[in-house]
């Protein structure tokens, strides 16, 4: 199929039970889209991503991504990536070479089993969107705050505690922040500075 369809920009082969995804994929070096969401990949490393320099958007959710099976050179080869979903995978931390892509702007990390976010997060500088609610997260790196470009972080069903978001957030301008604590969500909109975020409860 690949080898006759290299002009392929999106492609969705999402709830199929695949166990692999054949080599020749890497041919189609002008896909822009790739999902792969909910099938049985464990033992499939991504080496096919190689050839897709162009990739925009990679949906990995609940394909059984571990440490072992996602290429350490995964950002050498994924350079323009923009959006990226590990969701669903119980990884226990994000791999590296996802802290290495530069210009995503979307991560959605949630349903894992994430214990901490590193401190090379600043690298992200134009990220949009961070998803990492349903973790066990206890506390957010000050780093955060050099994501200035952030609008949008869940984290939803955590182990936060106020005093584990760091006072830089407030320099997030464009951020609306959503927050479970003890059962209620609160919802931090950006005023002027961290002293005057309002909080909002919600059922």
């Amino acid at each position: 199929m690949f080898q006759e369809c290299t002009d392929i920009q999106h492609l969705d082969v999402s709830d199929n039970e695949l166990t692999s995804i054949p080599p020749q994929l890497r041919r189609c070096r002008d896909m822009e889209t790739l999902i792969l969401s909910n099938n049985p990949l464990i033992n499939y490393k991504l080496r096919a991503l190689q050839g897709l320099t162009n990739l925009r958007a990679l949906n990995l959710r609940n394909t059984e991504r571990n440490l072992s099976n996602i290429p350490e050179q995964l950002d050498a080869w994924l350079t323009f990536l923009e959006d990226l979903d590990i969701s669903c995978n119980s990884l226990p931390q994000i791999p590296p070479c996802f802290y290495r892509m530069e210009k995503l702007k979307r991560l959605d990390a949630s349903h894992n089993s994430l214990t901490e976010l590193s401190s090379v997060i600043e690298i992200w500088t134009d990220l949009e969107l961070l998803n990492v609610s349903y973790n066990r997260l206890q506390a957010l790196p000050s780093q955060l705050s050099k994501c200035t470009k952030l609008k949008r972080l869940f984290l939803s069903f955590n182990e936060l505690t106020f005093d584990g978001i760091p006072t830089g957030v407030g320099r997030l301008v464009h951020l609306v922040c959503y927050f479970m604590s003890q059962q209620t969500i609160y919802y931090f909109v950006y005023y002027s500075v961290w002293q005057k975020y309002k909080f909002t409860s919600c059922p």
